[in-house]
């Protein structure tokens, strides 16, 4: 009896020790948003959202506009603290046409991360651009909290994953985007996978850079162009409705799995 306890118990651990591995933390880092930045860029062939951080404080408040160039262009805005929750999201509050502004007061200090994109692409339901599609992205009222060694850039570390490795994730109402982090270089072929999710999924990749260069409801296939530390936002296509009542956000449990 004691054997097949034994054995069974080792069964058990091995079929545990991916999600166990899982759970190391990496940082991401992004260079760090100024009060007062304005950044000209595009979006340009299946690079159609960008990730941005900042360091804010409690108190603060921010305001973030996002003006097109092209009427091609639905600007959509989404500012997220480092848990992943949603602060505030906007798509045509801005003073043009389909041009999105959002304002928000801060409740704690940290680093916050600013999604820009379109309301073409925020789902992932487009994935492509056949033009270059610029914008200016505008940011203020943010202040760097005292204890924030490097004002320049921000760094959040998140759960870590390894090929070969799977972990369960959530995306809850409080905290609908769910963070994860792996490790790349050049030339990697990779495969990331959102399975037994009892609501409809969305996966987004990014690189170091913060371009969102992957997008789709659940399997990401990818060869990599840059070394580096990847980030995957995975969550529900209407995640940003999660501060909304009524809202069509689901969420729920998942299994995260990169091979």
């Amino acid at each position: 009896m004691r054997i097949r306890t034994l054995i069974l118990t080792l069964m058990i651990s091995l079929l545990l020790v991916p999600f166990a591995l899982a759970q190391e933390d990496t940082a991401y880092e992004l260079p760090a948003l100024q009060a007062g930045d304005s950044v000209d860029t595009s979006f340009q062939d299946n690079i159609t959202t960008h990730l941005y951080a900042f360091h804010g404080s409690a108190g603060d408040s921010i305001s973030i506009t996002m003006t097109q160039d092209d009427p091609a262009l639905d600007p959509f805005l989404i500012l997220l603290d480092a848990e992943g929750a949603v602060i505030a999201y906007d798509d045509d509050s801005g003073s043009e046409v389909f041009s999105a502004a959002l304002t928000a007061d801060l409740d704690i200090d940290g680093a916050y991360f600013v999604l820009a994109t379109s309301f073409n692409f925020v789902d992932g339901a487009e994935v492509e651009t056949d033009d270059e599609l610029i914008y200016t992205l505008t940011i203020d009222g943010m202040t760097t909290p005292a204890d924030v060694d490097d004002a320049d850039s921000v760094t959040v570390e998140f759960a870590t994953l390894a090929l070969g490795e799977a972990t369960e994730g959530e995306s809850t109402d409080d905290t609908p985007a769910a963070f994860f982090t792996f490790e790349g270089a050049e030339g990697d072929s990779i495969v990331i996978s959102l399975q037994d999710a009892d609501f409809f999924t969305v996966l987004h990749v990014f690189n170091p850079d913060g371009e969102r260069i992957a997008v789709d409801p659940s399997l990401v296939e990818i060869e990599l162009e840059d070394d580096g530390i990847y980030l995957i936002l995975a969550t529900d296509p209407f995640f940003y409705e999660a501060i909304d009542e009524g809202g069509f956000f689901e969420g729920g449990v998942f299994i995260l799995v990169i091979e």
